[in-house]
């Protein structure tokens, strides 16, 4: 199968890229002021969208990029909307003309967090710019004839050394890091979105699916799981959700049954700390 991933340079693009492309052809894009080996696209241009998904023709398109910092888009919502939604809308518009089938990756920060354990069905109503460039996007998106949508939460995974590893490239830097406290997340391990990809794909499913790890923790206690990896005495500082520019949903928590229904599998936290510590000791 040919697979384009927009966003291939980034945390989760690297990991897709590393399990898909062990059994299909990958082609892969990343921002133009990146300097990577994949193929400089600016999802904000429609034009170069269309001609680039004319030119490389994939048959399934994981669209990953987006601008991920809610303070970031809280401060800068017009590049937000421009990047999150927009973007998304040129890559459902060369998706439709070209005929690929689009896996688009949002978020659980669609919801308001008032009442936590969200199904696919319950009403969005985000609480912060992020969400509601996110939301737009699942909107843009389902206009697409079997689309698929991904929401889920706080990522960690480890793709070796010297690559984008997300939330454990910080923990590795060696310097300190606040992190919340008083959030509950679900982290998921980035393996399980590849596997989830490819069953799904295999399945023939569509629509949205909620992904979620069976482990509800604060990114401090994911953060701490992580450290003991690497030192022993701890670099990270727990801070409170009101230090924070953009609110974040007390209670975003998702229900992963419809996956789970489908017999797609998520790994604990202590089964991915472990893998990860297993590739970190052996890169």
């Amino acid at each position: 199968m040919k697979i384009l991933i927009i966003g291939a340079s980034g945390f989760l693009g690297t990991k897709l890229n590393d399990i898909l492309g062990k059994k299909h052809g990958i082609t892969g894009t990343a921002a133009p002021e990146e300097k990577t080996e994949f193929d400089p696209l600016d999802i904000r241009d429609k034009n170069k969208v269309m001609d680039y998904i004319r030119e490389v023709r994939p048959e399934v398109v994981v669209h990953t990029a987006a601008m991920k910092d809610p303070d970031i888009c809280e401060q800068k919502k017009e590049e937000a909307e421009a990047i999150n939604h927009l973007g998304a809308r040129n890559v459902v518009e060369g998706c439709r003309e070209g005929g690929a089938k689009l896996i688009y990756v949002s978020t659980d920060y669609v919801f308001d967090g008032k009442k936590g354990n969200y199904k696919e069905v319950d009403p969005c109503n985000p609480i912060n710019h992020y969400g509601w460039t996110k939301l737009k996007a699942e909107e843009e998106v389902l206009t697409l004839e079997g689309g698929i949508i991904f929401r889920f939460d706080l990522l960690y995974g480890y793709n070796g050394k010297n690559k984008n590893n997300g939330l454990f490239s910080q923990i590795t830097s060696g310097k300190k890091i606040e992190m919340n406290f008083d959030q509950k997340r679900q982290p998921l391990l980035t393996d399980d979105v590849a596997s989830a990809i490819e069953d799904l794909l295999e399945k023939k499913e569509k629509g949205i699916f909620h992904l979620a790890g069976p482990d509800k923790i604060s990114k401090y206690e994911l953060g701490l799981a992580l450290e003991k990896i690497v030192r022993r005495d701890s670099l990270l500082v727990p801070i409170p959700e009101k230090e924070q520019i953009a609110r974040r949903p007390k209670n975003a928590s998702i229900d992963a049954g419809k996956a789970l229904s489908k017999g797609l599998k998520f790994h604990s936290i202590e089964e991915g700390v472990a893998m990860i510590a297993r590739d970190y000791g052996s890169s």
